[in-house]
């Protein structure tokens, strides 16, 4: 997979390369519809989301509303005169995992060495030192650099407004990750407290997956599939996210 990831970064320097080579060759437009009156291209695009974490540990509860923003800027490139294109860019994405659980290190203490062996999520207790728990935020924030591209297909109606498909790929980069927790404080139960830890360990840095989107002209419904999971193989939880959301699109 890194040799994917590695292809796709390789493809976009070219791309990019490539266009700015030919700025002066007349090119048509991505979008430019079979009508000659033309579409937008669709270069930015903005989504908001909501996760839907899988494989999450049994006794977990995640919310079913952990929400997300996705920008991106997305360079297209038009089959000749049919109605299909490619595009490939740049973005951003910050996911959310909000649930009652936090992630802790856990160790193998059966040797006596008290070794590492991954990262769990741990359950905020119900009460500590008798007094009941409260709080009002409690969640995983991941920031990652993406590089999606994608196979689009444009068709305008009699009235010359466009629908959109979009089916595509996308390969990220983790910036930031934290924990953020605003409530009881959890080693006296007394008072309140509010924390961000930074950079929890076991996360691979690497994440990719399928995407899809649904348009009419300047909206559209959006789905991302991760194929890679959140944490290194044996470190942790083989949970990861699916994303289910809407975007607007411009230029």
């Amino acid at each position: 997979m890194k040799k994917i990831i590695s292809i796709i970064i390789l493809s976009f320097i070219s791309f990019s390369y490539t266009n700015a080579q030919t700025d002066n060759i007349p090119v048509p437009d991505d979008a430019a519809s079979a009508k000659g009156k033309g579409v937008k291209s669709d270069k930015i695009s903005l989504v908001y989301f909501t996760d839907l974490w899988q494989s999450v540990d049994s006794g977990i509860s995640v919310s079913k509303y952990s929400p997300g923003f996705n920008f991106n800027y997305m360079q297209p490139f038009r089959f000749g005169k049919s109605n299909f294109g490619f595009a490939i860019g740049l973005g951003i994405t910050t996911h959310n995992l909000r649930s009652d659980a936090q992630p802790k290190i856990k160790f193998d203490t059966t040797s006596g060495a008290n070794l590492e062996t991954g990262t769990v999520f741990e359950k905020i207790p119900d009460y500590v030192n008798g007094n009941k728990t409260d709080y009002n935020i409690n969640k995983l924030n991941l920031t990652y650099i993406d590089i999606p591209c994608e196979i689009r297909f444009y068709k305008e109606n009699k009235k010359e407004k466009v629908f959109k498909i979009a089916l595509g790929f996308k390969a990220g980069y983790m910036i930031s990750n934290h924990t953020k927790y605003k409530g009881t404080d959890l080693s006296t139960g007394t008072e309140n407290m509010k924390v961000k830890k930074y950079n929890i360990k076991n996360i691979d840095l690497i994440r990719y997956g399928v995407t899809a989107k649904l348009g009419y002209e300047n909206f559209y419904v959006f789905g991302y599939y991760s194929m890679s999971k959140l944490f290194k193989t044996g470190k942790g939880p083989e949970m990861y996210p699916v994303s289910v959301g809407i975007g607007i699109s411009a230029l």
